[in-house]
């Protein structure tokens, strides 16, 4: 299995995980050492939007990304809470004044990063949002015991009707992405050559799960992707047939991913939504809510005018 970086909050900064994503931009990541140790990390990705500025960002199919800083109280053991502070504040600082030059910042930071006080000082805007997390999923019982009744009913119905399986092609998938944005009248926000690449690449270095349910006569259903490390796993795509979207199949695809990856990791993120069917939905497999927030700040003048006048139209 390829070795994969610890100074980090999720795979999604590791430089494995970057160099898959980040071709269509710059990327790389700010380290900070303290007697050759790492004590902290700030991945950026950088990119033109259509007016020609230069945004750090997510890459496509990134949904968290953010500062990493090595728990501090295994720095200075018996530091007061005081110095404590003070220290995130200076790293914080730190880490964000080497970015390279943009005119705008936008990224949504992994829950664990919730202290951001020293950016709101520094001028970053913070919006907090929620996703549902499982933090245990090695004890499925509990785990099925805390699915809403409407979960379980949908779950044993397919169970009846419908086969789980790993053994299709990754353009199962995207298929059924394109029907599923397509029945919505939206654009699919990423290229669908890059998720294939991800999904192939994924699972050639264990840290991917590709899932397709299809009946019992072959007709394929739905199908997700999931991407994990030993310490989570994130629900991260998923597309169903609009023809067969009352079988329950997402939700045994679910449940059949969550039993797989109960022994590779510890928790399962759902990856939240403000669209409240969609919230409402990955609300019943009874993940706790849990906050990140969405970082941003425009140093440009002229690309924080060419927004406000955009928001007042």
């Amino acid at each position: 299995m390829q070795s994969f970086e610890t100074c980090n909050n999720s795979l999604f900064e590791s430089r494995w995980w970057l160099s898959l994503v980040g071709k269509d931009g710059e990327w790389d990541i700010i380290e900070s050492k303290k007697n050759g140790k790492i004590i902290s990390a700030l991945p950026w990705y950088k990119i033109k939007n259509r007016l020609g500025f230069n945004i750090i960002t997510h890459p496509p199919l990134t949904p968290l990304m953010g500062p990493w800083l090595r728990d501090l109280v295994s720095l200075g053991k018996g530091s007061k809470m005081v110095t404590q502070l003070a220290k995130q504040k200076s790293t914080l600082s730190e880490l964000f004044q080497m970015l390279p030059p943009h005119d705008a910042f936008s990224q949504c930071f992994h829950p664990s990063q919730n202290c951001l006080l020293p950016l709101r000082l520094m001028g970053y805007q913070q919006s907090i949002y929620y996703t549902y997390q499982i933090n245990n999923i090695s004890s499925l019982d509990d785990v099925w015991n805390g699915f809403a009744q409407k979960i379980r009913t949908d779950i044993r119905k397919s169970e009846k009707n419908s086969i789980i399986s790993c053994d299709y092609s990754p353009d199962v998938l995207l298929d059924l992405v394109k029907k599923t944005y397509a029945r919505q009248s939206i654009k699919v926000p990423y290229s669908l050559s890059l998720l294939k690449r991800v999904i192939i690449q994924s699972l050639e270095s264990n840290r991917g799960l590709f899932l397709v349910a299809a009946g019992k006569s072959g007709s394929v259903y739905a199908s997700t992707f999931i991407v994990y490390d030993h310490r989570c796993a994130y629900y991260l795509v998923s597309g169903a047939d609009p023809a067969f979207t009352s079988t329950g199949s997402m939700s045994h695809l679910l449940w059949s991913a969550i039993q797989i990856l109960s022994t590779k990791t510890r928790a399962f993120d759902f990856e939240g939504s403000i669209i409240p069917r969609i919230e409402t939905y990955v609300r019943g497999f009874g993940g706790i809510p849990i906050q990140y927030s969405h970082v941003s700040r425009t140093p440009n003048k002229y690309l924080r005018l060419f927004k406000a006048i955009s928001s007042a139209l």
